[in-house]
């Protein structure tokens, strides 16, 4: 087929399965992050250099594995933007391929206030001094730092733009999400200021001071949610009407960590609100339930019904799939660890077991349990055979 026919066929089904109703084919998700970077023996850091380059060949996995969409696919974050400004919150791994990030509390516990009453502020003129120490350097320096940093994120700009043109032109492989970014205020806490251990601590010793700076940040983040739906595609030949694709997509950090308790007090009401924003305004938002969310499900069921797409971690997408039939679309399949270590049948049986417990009815796409970032990530051969059975499926 050709790839824009196939690329509007795929988007044509996401659209029915996300309304509760079965399409042609199961829709196959991955997030191919820098798996194929591993996989092809490319060093990392001398490929960021070269952006055509590196994107044409991270693209040659398209070619021995059965993809329709993607989600944040490519290169996620500029590591050497981030060294010309002095920041090794990211780095790049001995294997040479992949990126990983350690924690850095840069808040203080006694700064609730001071955040909460200028979230813009505080974040910028204060956290962002103490993360960039080059920026403290005297306007000179600080100017030179600027300028090598822009230099630098010139070039990553040009790598996932590159890889989308050529997933969508020669693969006809399209994204799921548009460029709308649903970010829960705790999690932005969580994952920005206060880290695990200081944000754990403030929910038992601050509980007060964090549920007040939730609510500061929500007024700060609101507006990224606000252009859902913007842009979209409406198909009637399914009997499926929508103008909200490409969805909003929002990654759920701190959950997992949570109490039920804890997380309806504190991370629900502010979160709620944002998917709310985008489901008005006639998108869904695509979850990612980092963990396991099944002790969340009865509040999941509070969100606007169909304004979600969820994908499973650690849970099992079938008990999720009868926990939200109805209420969310359910994004799971075949883990990465049985794709690595198990045989091919064992991979075929378990997708056989997904597909028949999840696709019935619609509300339901295929994708592995976590993106793809290591060259030995999972066996190719499993992974191949396992996506063609799923496109494959015509009755379950």
């Amino acid at each position: 087929m050709d790839p824009k026919e196939l690329y509007n066929e795929r988007i044509e089904d996401l659209v029915t399965t996300a309304s509760f109703k079965e399409p042609r084919h199961i829709p196959i998700l991955a997030g191919v992050l820098t798996w194929p970077v591993g996989y092809y023996h490319m060093n990392l850091a001398e490929m960021l250099t070269k952006p055509q380059e590196l994107a044409e060949k991270f693209c040659n996995i398209f070619d021995e594995v059965w993809i329709d969409f993607a989600h944040l696919s490519g290169i996620s974050t500029s590591i050497r933007t981030l060294e010309a400004l002095g920041s090794d919150t990211f780095f790049i791994s001995d294997d040479g391929s992949t990126i990983q990030h350690q924690e850095k509390c840069y808040m203080k516990p006694d700064e609730y206030d001071d955040l909460i009453a200028d979230p813009a502020h505080f974040m910028v003129d204060v956290l962002g001094a103490r993360k960039l120490e080059r920026l403290r350097e005297g306007d000179e320096a600080s100017y030179q730092t600027l300028v090598n940093a822009a230099k630098e994120q010139i070039v990553f700009n040009q790598i996932n733009p590159a890889i989308a043109k050529i997933m969508a032109d020669k693969y006809g492989i399209a994204p799921i999400c548009g460029a709308t970014k649903v970010y829960p205020p705790f999690d932005y806490i969580f994952d920005r200021l206060r880290g695990f251990t200081g944000t754990m601590t403030d929910v038992r010793r601050q509980r007060a001071k964090l549920l007040e700076a939730t609510d500061a940040m929500y007024e700060y983040v609101k507006g990224w949610a606000s252009n859902a739906g913007a842009a979209g595609w409406t198909f009637t030949a399914s009997g499926v009407e929508n103008n909200g694709y490409p969805y909003a997509v929002s990654t759920l950090h701190c959950p997992t960590f949570m109490r039920p308790k804890d997380f309806a007090e504190l991370y629900f009401p502010t979160f709620k609100k944002l998917i709310e924003t985008v489901n008005d305004n006639g998108s869904k938002t695509v979850l990612f339930l980092e963990g396991t969310w099944l002790k969340f499900a009865d509040l999941m069921r509070d969100l606007p019904k169909g304004s979600t797409i969820c994908m499973i971690d650690e849970d099992d997408p079938v008990v999720m799939k009868k926990e939200l039939e109805g209420y969310a679309t359910i994004t799971g399949g075949v883990t990465l660890s049985r794709l690595r270590c198990d045989t091919k049948e064992q991979c075929l049986d378990e997708a056989k077991r997904i597909v028949e417990g999840c696709a019935p009815g619609g509300g339901f796409l295929f994708c592995t349990d976590k993106s793809l970032c290591g060259g030995n990530d999972v066996n190719i051969e499993n992974y191949a055979a396992v996506n063609d059975y799923v496109h494959n499926c015509t009755s379950y």
